[in-house]
């Protein structure tokens, strides 16, 4: 077998390619896990915890395979949950970066922009726990998304019907 220089270029820069792109998502995931961990209460569950444990430290966590050993969690594993509360969160950016996101759950005394959300396409459920949310039309779009749950959050009532009209099959539920 025989293989020219330009074969060679190619298959080196898709594989760079390639690597770039999980280079950023494992960086990205990385910064969001620092910055949840130095909230006061942030935790959050890999894709190969088991969910039946809840959350565990990730401390703790024995590297599963070669590439976790090496690179470390982010190369290997995506952030599938988080938990996260701190009642001075204003913003949900660095959680948007979570992009394997399948299930959060945040709380703050302050009102949220729920707009970063609308970036998790894989995002399943959501509950929030907020003073306010002034606008729910960012989950409107959101095909994975399956239930929503208000817990103590001010929300207008036409906002509520508005994303029942816009996804009758999602459960939103409000609980005072």
């Amino acid at each position: 077998m025989r293989f020219s220089l330009s074969t060679l270029l190619v298959v080196v820069t898709l594989f760079s390619a390639w690597f770039a792109s999980v280079h950023h998502k494992a960086t990205q995931q990385r910064s969001a896990v620092a910055w949840l961990s130095g909230l006061h209460t942030g935790v959050w569950r890999y894709d190969s915890q088991d969910q039946s444990l809840g959350f565990v430290d990730p401390s703790n966590a024995v590297p599963s395979g070669i590439i976790e050993q090496f690179l470390g969690p982010h190369y290997a594993h995506d952030v599938e949950e988080v938990l996260v509360y701190d009642p001075q969160l204003g913003s949900l950016e660095r959680i948007a970066m979570l992009r394997s996101l399948k299930t959060l759950d945040v709380g703050s005394e302050l009102p949220l922009d729920l707009t970063p959300v609308s970036r998790l396409s894989r995002l399943t459920r959501l509950t929030v726990h907020a003073e306010r949310i002034d606008s729910l039309r960012p989950l409107h779009k959101m095909s994975n998304l399956k239930t929503v749950l208000l817990v103590d959050t001010r929300v207008d009532r036409h906002e509520i019907r508005a994303l029942q009209a816009a996804r009758p099959e999602m459960q939103v539920q409000l609980v005072p």
